[in-house]
């Protein structure tokens, strides 16, 4: 009984390990291709999943520097941008 619930634990911590490790890599690949297409951004400061769980089109909300000044940017991931507006 010991083992079996030692074996179910670890199994949920690997599943979660795998999960996490996933939509960071996700949002590495949107911060990546943000700056790519859009070479006036010299950083990425934040970055938000505006989906959810099994939505077919996520869209990402990012907060990034232009020319010295914040901007909040929306992506659907392409590195394509959405819409921009300018922060504070």
């Amino acid at each position: 009984m010991k083992k079996a619930i030692i074996i179910i634990f670890l199994s949920i911590v690997t599943f979660l390990f795998f999960v996490f490790a996933f939509v960071q890599g996700k949002l590495h690949n949107v911060k990546a291709n943000v700056k790519e297409h859009n070479p006036e951004i010299s950083k990425v400061e934040s970055i938000n999943n505006l989906g959810g769980w099994g939505e077919w089109f996520l869209e990402y909300s990012l907060e990034v520097v232009i020319d010295g000044e914040k901007y909040r940017v929306w992506t659907y991931g392409d590195g394509e941008i959405t819409e921009k507006i300018p922060l504070e």
